[in-house]
């Protein structure tokens, strides 16, 4: 058996997968002097953010019933912010509790 993964920076913990959300979205523009090049034309973090978040507050709308106001996020990476955002939209929140592995996120 293998010895877990350690974090380059010493972190005990194994090391993570680099974030889901780095995905880099490109669109061919055409010019002159690269007729066919790839361009970056859009931010895919945050459109992958913003749709998350909108899916996210679509699902509570119609899932959810209508009385809590009170909201458990486990995970507070950088979709997080979006994610509360889109549920106090639909769901006005009097608490929320944030679980996050980073202390310093929580």
């Amino acid at each position: 058996m293998d010895p877990p993964r350690r974090d380059p920076r010493g972190d005990p913990r194994p090391a993570r997968p680099p974030p889901l959300t780095c995905a880099p979205r490109t669109c061919r523009r055409s010019t002159a002097a690269a007729p066919k090049a790839p361009k970056p034309c859009a931010d895919a973090e945050a459109v992958t953010t913003i749709s998350t978040g909108a899916i996210i507050g679509a699902a509570t709308d119609v899932l959810a019933r209508p009385g809590p106001s009170v909201l458990a996020l486990l995970g507070a990476s950088g979709q997080a912010p979006d994610q509360i955002r889109a549920v106090h939209a639909v769901r006005p929140l009097t608490a929320l509790a944030v679980f996050d592995l980073d202390r310093a996120r929580r």
